[in-house]
């Protein structure tokens, strides 16, 4: 366990009104919290804090390696939850990305 990790954002990046501060609302928080969980071993908590934040994660920007992290850590809770009907479905979508990937 992490004792000294704490999911909490600066409270000024929650209180502005512009998009960082929505961003850290609606996907940096469930993410932080969503990685506590996995650490902690919270594997059920983790799938429902992360399953709304994955179709969002674009907007943050960054590289598809970093926003693959969030579906790789989806996939890894899932599994150590016994979610394995949605284990299945997340990794065939990404087989099935890949191949759209390697045709284009």
């Amino acid at each position: 366990m992490l004792p000294s990790v704490q999911p909490r954002p600066p409270k000024r990046a929650g209180q502005r009104d512009d998009d960082n501060a929505r961003f850290t609302q609606l996907i940096g928080r469930p993410t932080v919290e969503a990685a506590v969980a996995f650490v902690e071993g919270r594997y059920g908590r983790c799938v429902d804090l992360l399953r709304p934040v994955r179709s969002q994660a674009h907007m943050f920007g960054g590289s598809h390696a970093q926003r693959d992290l969030i579906d790789q850590t989806l996939i890894a809770a899932a599994r150590r939850s016994d979610q394995n009907n949605l284990v299945r479905g997340l990794q065939r979508e990404r087989e099935l990305l890949a191949r759209q990937r390697s045709v284009a």
